[in-house]
């Protein structure tokens, strides 16, 4: 599966890539290896989404402003 990301292509594996490099590193599917393999890969899809909700967070704090600005409320009105 890919996504696209302005320019940039971020592949995030299935769980049958992992398996198959698991199995090509020759890690024993269970073992210590492995574990520590699937966490590294875990917390680096934790920092990936965390950079994706600030990316989010971003943009919905400039859609709030822009959309703030161009608001007229009654106790500003001219009379």
């Amino acid at each position: 599966m890919e996504e696209r990301e302005e320019g940039s292509t971020h592949q995030t594996p299935s769980s049958r890539d992992v398996f198959a490099t698991l199995k090509e590193a020759s890690i024993q599917h269970g073992s210590r290896e492995a574990l520590l393999f699937c966490f590294g890969r875990l917390a680096s899809c934790a920092d990936e989404l965390k950079r994706l909700e600030d990316q989010i967070e971003q943009m919905d704090t400039a859609a709030v402003e822009k959309a703030g600005s161009s608001l007229t409320f009654a106790d500003n009105r001219p009379q």
